[in-house]
């Protein structure tokens, strides 16, 4: 089964990722901490990752710069509900400039997560 990673630091929202992709052709694997992040993108393969814009108080792009000089050409879905000063349009169209292939605006429903990680995976290939 493909792999998705998953990171936020909000615990709640991580606790919904096992049960929103139960039944689909995604498992999640899910952390708040970014070296734990990293770690699962090399060792575990995904075909995905789901990040959220506002990771404890910095933005996630510093993050997606890192995978990038890494070499990791991974397809990122960007998430955000706004907050930290920058609406989640502001976080979009940020994430956009670095390259993510979908935006979730939060709160978001089963069936978008789905279609965006299947869109994401044809952009892989």
């Amino acid at each position: 089964m493909p792999k998705v990673v998953v990171i936020d630091d909000d615990v709640e929202i991580l606790k919904i990722f096992p049960r929103l992709l139960a039944g689909s052709e995604f498992e999640p694997c899910c952390t708040s901490d970014v070296e734990t992040f990293l770690e699962r993108i090399r060792s575990d393969r995904p075909v995905a990752a789901i990040v959220d814009f506002w990771l404890l108080d910095n933005s996630a792009l510093p993050l997606l710069d890192r995978l990038r000089a890494e070499g990791q050409d991974l397809p990122v879905v960007l998430m955000s509900g706004g907050g930290g000063g920058h609406s989640a349009l502001m976080a979009e169209t940020l994430g956009e400039v670095c390259g993510i292939v979908s935006f979730l605006h939060k709160p978001f429903r089963r069936a978008e997560v789905i279609e965006a990680l299947r869109g994401a995976t044809v952009a892989l290939n």
